[in-house]
């Protein structure tokens, strides 16, 4: 009988914010914003101890600009 294991699987996730309000000239809060989210990895598998070259892998890199449209908490967001 054959056996099949598998490492564990982590992620990653980084964001990074700036503010925009002076460059837009305008009171309500507006941030445009860059990430790398889902960054996967790990996930080794194996058969009968011997690595079958198979692993979890994914990345993704985000980019998204917020506005607030009025003095409430009412939010424009946009991403890509």
């Amino acid at each position: 009988m054959r056996r099949s294991s598998q490492d564990s699987t982590f992620s990653a996730y980084v964001w990074l914010s700036y503010d925009i309000r002076s460059v837009l000239r305008t009171q309500l809060p507006a941030n445009v914003s860059i990430g790398y989210g889902g960054g996967t990895f790990g996930g080794i598998q194996k058969l009968d101890g011997i690595n079958t070259g198979q692993k979890t892998g994914k990345e993704q890199i985000r980019f998204t600009y917020s506005q607030f449209v009025t003095h409430t908490p009412w939010q424009f967001l946009m991403g890509l």
